[in-house]
This record gives structure tokens, C-alpha cells and sequence, in this order.
């Protein structure tokens, strides 16, 4: 297998894409205008489709599109090389497309120096900005963008994507249900992450896959590595205090609470015991409610508090 399955079943038109209909709808529309906007905005999640809805658009208007990760080129420099890439008509008289990815780490110089160009791009160049953090695009920004925004995937749409995926790699008769089960949990309503934990495991024992599903998860955020140990019931003070101290604004982006919730979600839906969903329903709003708060650290931080010695 030379390429990952996220590279290999990537979609490569509107019609292939999961989920989010109506966004997607509403941009399919805008880029079939006479006049479609030249600059564009995706937000949501990481793993729902951003960079690829991004390189779709590319294609439907037939630009050359290069891809910046703004991680790795946050400051004004890069910024202003790619002002000066931007002036440029593409060799043949085609248009460009310019992707930056994780944008929200674009340093304060780098927006200012981009806004001029977003507010009047040349007839050649449209950009698309991708970001997990609406909250640190500048409204600036944001206002001159065409806006799609994208959501988690619900379980039944990573339940399809994944029995597709494995009619095509012939793997139909290898997957254990259980192991099927567990990457659709796992998932956490990202089809990239399906696809990711579905190479991983598609043919291990139910017991290895867990384990091995378990090892990929302790790369995630000191948030989501508290919200696994939660649903598990494995949440104690000495376990959670050290990756409270890791924890930073970073942590109550929307697309982390998104994921957080999503997982109590699934584990919501599969529990029987009263005790327990009355746990995990405590454990929801515990999520939930800083996504909407000035300060959604002191609220997290509460309603854990009140988790961990019972006091619902």
C-alpha cells in the first residue's frame, strides 16, 4: 500500500463529499456565479474537509493552487513573498489559487499585510483561507471572505464512508464488527481521522486494535486525553492534574469542544444505566457550555471540578 487511505480516497469533486450539504450547496452556487468571490473561508473541525473543499474549488476554476501551512510560515515574510508570488498571472494565462492552511497562526503583521490583497485581489487570484479557530481570523478578514462553515460528521454519514472504503480495498471480510464499531467512536465525526484509525486497525483483533487506538490517542490534546478518561470512568484527580498544567487557550478552540462533545455524545447514545448518562450528561455540558463563554476555561474547570467528587 504506497499511498494512505486519506490520500487515496480524498474527494476530488463537490459530489463526493460527506456531509455538510448545505454549505456545500451554497458554495457550489457562489463558484457558479458569473462572478464567484476570489476569496474564501473554511472553518470547522480538524479533519472535516477543509483543505480538500479548498482544492476542489481549485479545480472547478481550473487554477493552479499552491498549499502554504501557515504553522510553519506564520510571520511577514512569508507573508509578503506570497504577495509578491500573487501579482504574478500563472504561465499560460490561467488563475491561482493560494490555500493557507492552519491560518489562525498567521502572526498580527502577516493579516495586516495580507488585507490589502484580500480586499482587492487581481483578476487572477483567488485565496482560500482554512482554520480550526474562527475566533482568531480578524473580523477584517473574515468579512471579506466567502464563509463555508463545516461541522463534525454524525456517525452514520463515517459509518457509510467506511464501509466504501472497504468494499474498494477489499477488506469487507477482514473488519471485525466490533473493530468497525470502535473506528466509528473513535472517529469523532472526522472522516480523516476515520480513515487514519481504519488503515491502522482494519485488521487487527478487537483487543490489539484498542490498544493501538488507544497509543494514537495519546498524541491528542490534554482536553480530549480528560474527556476520554471521563467516558472511561478512569477520571481521578492525580490522573487529570498533570495535563490541566498542559492545557492552554489553544484547548477551548471550537473544534476541540466540537470533538470533546462528539465522544460524549457516542458514549451517551450507547449507555443504558441511568447513573451513568446522568454522568455523561453532566460531563456533555462540561463541554458545551465554555464554547459559548468569555472565559471557558473557569467554567471547564468548574464543572470538572464537580464531576470528579460527584457533586452533580
Amino acid at each position: 500500500m504506497n499511498e494512505p487511505l486519506i490520500t487515496r480516497h480524498r474527494p476530488a469533486s463537490f459530489a463526493a463529499v460527506r456531509g455538510n450539504s448545505e454549505a456545500i450547496a451554497s458554495l457550489e452556487r457562489r463558484i457558479s456565479d458569473p462572478g464567484p468571490p476570489h476569496t474564501y473561508l473554511f472553518t470547522g473541525p480538524s479533519g472535516v474537509g477543509k483543505t480538500t473543499l479548498a482544492r476542489i474549488v481549485g479545480t472547478v476554476l481550473g487554477a493552479e493552487v499552491i498549499e502554504v501551512d501557515a504553522a510553519s510560515n506564520s510571520g511577514i515574510d512569508a507573508m509578503r513573498e506570497l504577495i509578491d508570488l500573487a501579482q504574478y498571472t500563472p504561465p499560460g494565462g490561467r488563475v491561482r489559487l493560494i490555500t493557507i492552511d492552519e491560518c489562525q497562526m498567521l502572526s498580527r503583521s502577516a493579516w495586516n499585510a495580507a488585507l490589502k490583497l484580500l480586499e482587492e485581489p487581481p483578476n487572477h487570484l483567488y485565496v482560500a483561507l482554512c482554520t480550526t479557530e474562527l475566533n482568531k481570523v480578524p473580523v477584517t478578514i473574515a468579512t471579506r471572505c466567502h464563509h463555508v462553515k463545516l461541522n463534525s460528521l454524525p456517525d452514520n454519514l463515517i459509518a457509510g464512508l467506511l464501509v466504501e472504503v472497504l468494499e474498494a480495498e477489499g477488506w469487507t471480510e477482514v473488519i471485525h464488527d466490533d473493530v468497525f464499531n470502535m473506528v466509528v467512536q473513535e472517529a469523532l465525526g472526522s472522516p480523516r481521522r476515520a480513515l487514519s484509525l481504519l488503515q491502522a486497525v482494519y485488521d487487527a483483533p478487537t483487543l490489539d486494535a484498542a490498544q493501538t487506538i488507544a497509543a494514537l490517542q495519546g498524541a491528542a490534546s490534554p482536553l480530549i486525553q480528560i474527556m476520554q478518561m471521563m467516558v472511561s470512568g478512569r477520571a481521578n484527580w492525580s490522573a487529570v492534574r498533570p495535563l490541566l498544567a498542559r492545557m492552554d487557550s489553544d484547548d477551548f478552540s471550537e473544534g476541540a469542544l466540537v470533538l470533546a462533545s462528539r465522544y460524549i455524545i457516542g458514549a451517551l447514545n450507547r449507555e443504558e444505566n441511568a447513573d451513568k448518562a446522568a454522568k455523561l450528561w453532566a460531563m456533555l455540558g462540561a463541554f458545551v457550555y465554555p464554547a459559548n463563554s468569555y472565559d471557558p476555561r473557569s467554567i471547564f474547570y468548574a464543572a470538572l471540578g464537580r464531576i470528579l467528587w460527584g457533586s452533580l
